[in-house]
């Protein structure tokens, strides 16, 4: 990691920027040590200490890891973090109308920029141009998705058994600010037990042969044709090859939501701003975002918040030293896709609580036809929400 920083620093000097020493920190990954390391850093945050550049994974909502900062949104209001338009209006590298407009807008309070999020996802589903068509909508309802045909209803509740996107029938999940959820225990307790009789069809719908009712979408490296989601055991023959139809999963509300994976912010104070916003700057540029750092800095977790990445000019690093770009049809697919956004949220603890209750539902379903006892699905989700709430109030 140091070895990768260190490249990091040369190539913004290579490229022409003034930057000293820089020292990379990383938090423990897991159990106690994290624990304590969270404390700690929080504790210097509040206390107007701590490192001039934040680069910070959000809440993943099928893991239990506590990121350092568990609800973002309400950290713009606390001044920790510096206002960054001016340097923007300056910036060496990146031209900020090249950042996903509606990404930053979820960073942004009165004061302008804070949070500057560097990746994000949604849940989507992918099929051969040939054989399905989709229009993005920003208006489409989950409603009106689950009344469509096989294919609608297969991409409104995809029955990953490791899916992150449990929440996405909701377009916003909570006021951050009054510390308040934006849906109800009976919303929940309906949302949720329809998504599970939903999944629970798919294997009777008609679908293209290739797919599989555990697909998760993640691009794969395109230098090889021959490159398959999951292998060709699982989903015959569609590769990166092919032109793509992408299809999300639609919210309640209308539209489709999108999910902040990961965010920096600079210390408000911080001695060193004006380096410390250099090397966002940098890392927020083609080349910055493109490289390795970049997909180590983000967990390997979304696409950049740059909009020309993806492409054969601009590929994305992936693992082992390699990259992977779309083709231009799929590219030009993604970014219709992404430009049809209709709202972007950081990833919180509530997503958590989403995974959580679903499989309890299912789980507690199974013991039932099996003859035992279980808790009911209002018992789990009265659980799961009274704790949410609780849990909100106290961050």
């Amino acid at each position: 990691m140091n070895g990768i920083g260190d490249r990091l620093v040369s190539n913004i000097k290579l490229s022409g920027g003034e930057i000293g020493e820089v020292e990379f920190e990383y938090l423990p990954k897991e159990g106690e040590e994290r624990a304590a390391a969270l404390t700690h850093m929080r504790t210097e945050v509040m206390t107007g200490k701590g490192p001039d550049l934040f680069i910070c994974a959000c809440a993943k909502a099928q893991e239990e890891t506590q990121p350092l900062f568990r609800y973002p949104n309400q950290l713009l209001n606390q001044k920790l973090f510096l206002p960054l338009d001016d340097y923007f209006a300056s910036a060496q590298f990146t031209d900020f109308d090249k950042l996903l407009p509606i990404a930053m807008e979820a960073g942004r309070n009165e004061e302008g920029q804070q949070l500057v999020p560097l990746a994000f996802t949604l849940p989507i589903t992918v099929f051969r141009k040939s054989e399905v068509q989709h229009e993005h909508s920003k208006i489409m309802t989950r409603a009106e998705q689950v009344a469509g045909d096989d294919i609608q209803k297969l991409s409104a509740a995809v029955n990953d058994p490791s899916s992150r996107f449990r929440s996405a029938g909701f377009r916003d999940l909570a006021d951050y600010e009054k510390e308040t959820l934006h849906f109800s225990e009976e919303e929940l307790l309906s949302y949720l037990v329809g998504y599970r009789s939903l999944a629970s069809e798919q294997e009777g719908l008609n679908v293209p042969d290739y797919f599989s009712t555990d697909l998760t979408v993640d691009f794969v490296d395109s230098s090889d044709i021959s490159v398959t989601y999951f292998g060709n055991e699982h989903h015959g023959g569609l590769r990166n090859s092919d032109a793509f139809t992408m299809v999300p999963l639609y919210s309640n509300e209308g539209g489709y939501t999108a999910y902040i994976t990961s965010f920096a912010a600079i210390n408000r104070n911080t001695e060193k701003p004006g380096e410390a916003f250099l090397l966002l700057d940098y890392l927020l540029s083609p080349a910055g975002a493109r490289s390795e750092l970049y997909n180590i800095l983000v967990d390997f977790v979304g696409m950049p918040v740059h909009m020309d990445l993806g492409t054969e000019e601009n590929p994305i690093a992936a693992t082992n030293g390699k990259k992977w770009c779309l083709s231009q049809e799929n590219y030009e697919e993604y970014c219709d896709l992404r430009d049809n956004i209709s709202a972007m949220r950081f990833s919180t603890p509530i997503e958590q609580h989403f995974v959580q209750a679903y499989w309890n539902i299912n789980d507690s379903e199974y013991e039932r036809s099996h003859g035992q006892n279980a808790s009911t699905p209002e018992k789990i989700v009265a659980d799961a929400y009274r704790v949410m709430k609780m849990e909100l109030a106290e961050s």
